[in-house]
């Protein structure tokens, strides 16, 4: 003879409702969390709509004012460090007579 399971379909059913209601909760709760984040870093329309985009007064580009400058001349001690940096490591300490 055949024992039937404890667990019903009625039981089943029930059981599952609940999961999905609790899934749900879940769910509700974290879309009212990234609201609230998304509120307070103003990422919503309506705080974008709210911004105000200020003129910047000198709308020369840092990086192209830098780059378009020219550069002040090298100093010979300074060539000479390069120089002497750019030397085989076995020429160093050679005298050239």
């Amino acid at each position: 003879m055949r024992t039937r399971s404890p667990l019903t379909k009625t039981t089943c059913r029930a059981l599952a409702s609940l999961l999905v209601r609790a899934l749900l909760t879940i769910i509700n709760q974290c879309v009212d969390t990234i609201t609230r984040l998304a509120r307070e870093f103003e990422l919503t329309p309506a705080a974008r709509s709210r911004l105000i985009a200020q003129e910047d007064e000198n709308p020369v580009d840092d990086l192209f004012r830098l780059l378009s400058t020219s550069r002040p001349p090298r100093s010979d001690d300074l060539a000479d460090k390069v120089k002497r940096t750019e030397e085989a490591p076995g020429e160093r300490g050679r005298s050239t007579s």
